[in-house]
C-alpha cells in the first residue's frame, strides 16, 4: 500500500509550487507592462521591479522558465537605464548554470545565445557577439531572422562583409516565409549592405526597387528609416543622386528623419545622403551643404561612442564630396 501521508505531503508541495509559479507569471506581467511603457514613451519608471525581479532570477525553488523570464525583463530595465555592467554579471551567472545542464531548454539557449551577441556588442566585445551570433543561428527557430539580423550587423561592423553575406544568404527562404515585417525589413537593410560592401550595387539597386514597389506600405509601417538608409547609400555608391533627390522629396524622408532625431541610436544617414546628393546636382553650394551636415549634429550628444558611429559615415560620402568630408572630420574632432 503507498504511504499516503507522504503522497499528501508531495502533492501540497507541488500545488504550492504551481501556485508559486502562477503568481509570478502575474506579477512578471504587471513588470512587462512598465517596462514596455517606458521603452515606448519614456513616460514611466521600471528600475522600482530590479530587486523582485534578480530575487526571481537567483530563486532556486522555481522554475527555470519564470527564472528565465525574470532575466529578460532585467536585460530590457537596464538596457532603458544604460546600466551593463550588472547585466554582464547576470549573464555570467547564467552561463555557469547552462554549463551544469540546469534548465536545458533549446528555445531558451538559443535566446540567451542572442542576448549575448547584443550584451557584447554593447561592450564593443565584437570578437565574442560574433561567437554568440552563430551559436544563436544554427538552429531555425521562430525568431530565426531575427538573430540572422543581429548577426549580420556585428559582421558589418567589424567590416567582414563576405561573411556577413553568406549568412544573409543562407537566410533567404525564411527571410520571405516570416510573419514578422519589423524583422523582414531589418533583413532585406542588411542584405542590401551586405550586398553594397561586396560591389554588387546594380543588382542591390534592383532588388531595393522591387521589395519597395511590393512592401510600400509595409516600409513605411515599421522600419522606414533602416530600408531607405541602406537604400540611399547604395544609389549613392552608383552616383545615382538625382533618384536620391526623387525619393528623398517623394517620400518625404527628412520630415520623417527628424521626428527620429532624438533617439540614443539615431544616426543622420538619411540627411547626409540628401545633402550630399544635393550638393552635386548644384542646388547647394559648399558653405550651404556643410552648415545642413552640422545642423544634424547640433542637437546630438557627440560622446566618443557617437563620435566613432557618426565617423563611420563620412567615408561613405568623401567620394562625392571630399571637401565637406574632410570639415566634418574636422568639427568631430573638435567635439571631442
Amino acid at each position: 500500500m503507498p504511504d499516503t501521508g507522504r503522497l499528501k505531503h508531495f502533492w501540497r508541495a507541488s500545488m504550492r509550487r504551481t501556485r508559486r509559479a502562477r503568481d509570478v507569471r502575474e506579477q512578471l506581467h504587471r513588470a512587462t507592462e512598465d517596462i514596455v511603457r517606458q521603452y515606448a514613451s519614456h513616460a514611466s519608471d521600471s528600475i522600482q521591479w530590479e530587486p523582485w525581479l534578480t530575487d526571481v532570477f537567483h530563486d532556486e525553488t522555481l522554475d527555470g522558465w519564470n527564472r528565465y523570464m525574470a532575466l529578460v525583463r532585467l536585460t530590457f530595465i537596464y538596457y532603458n537605464y544604460r546600466r551593463f555592467e550588472p547585466l554582464r554579471e547576470k549573464y555570467q551567472y547564467l552561463d555557469g548554470l547552462f554549463r551544469q545542464g540546469k534548465y536545458y531548454s533549446k528555445r531558451l539557449l538559443i535566446n540567451y545565445y542572442g542576448n549575448r551577441l547584443l550584451l557584447h556588442s554593447r561592450f564593443q566585445e565584437y570578437d565574442e557577439a560574433e561567437y554568440y551570433g552563430y551559436l544563436s543561428v544554427r538552429v531555425k527557430t521562430t525568431d530565426y531572422i531575427h538573430y540572422v539580423n543581429n548577426l549580420s550587423a556585428v559582421l558589418l561592423r567589424q567590416k567582414k562583409y563576405a561573411e556577413a553575406l553568406a549568412v544573409v544568404k543562407a537566410a533567404l527562404p525564411e527571410s520571405r516565409t516570416t510573419h514578422s515585417f519589423h524583422n523582414k525589413i531589418g533583413f532585406v537593410a542588411h542584405y542590401l549592405r551586405c550586398l553594397h560592401h561586396t560591389g554588387q550595387h546594380r543588382a542591390a539597386e534592383n532588388y531595393a526597387d522591387a521589395y519597395l514597389r511590393a512592401y510600400r506600405k509595409e516600409i513605411f509601417e515599421h522600419r522606414w528609416h533602416a530600408f531607405f538608409s541602406a537604400y540611399l547609400e547604395i544609389l549613392l555608391a552608383r552616383k545615382n543622386y538625382t533618384k536620391i533627390l526623387r525619393l528623398t522629396d517623394k517620400h518625404q524622408l527628412l520630415a520623417l528623419d527628424a521626428t527620429l532625431s532624438e533617439k540614443s541610436a539615431y544616426l543622420p544617414t538619411i540627411p547626409w545622403f540628401y545633402t550630399t546628393a544635393a550638393w552635386q546636382k548644384n542646388r547647394l553650394d559648399a558653405a550651404t551643404a556643410f552648415e545642413q551636415l552640422k545642423k544634424t549634429l547640433a542637437d546630438m550628444p557627440l560622446h566618443p561612442g557617437k563620435i566613432l558611429k557618426i565617423g563611420e559615415l563620412i567615408p561613405e560620402i568623401e567620394p562625392h564630396a571630399p571637401e565637406l568630408a574632410a570639415q566634418l572630420r574636422d568639427y568631430l574632432a573638435g567635439a571631442t
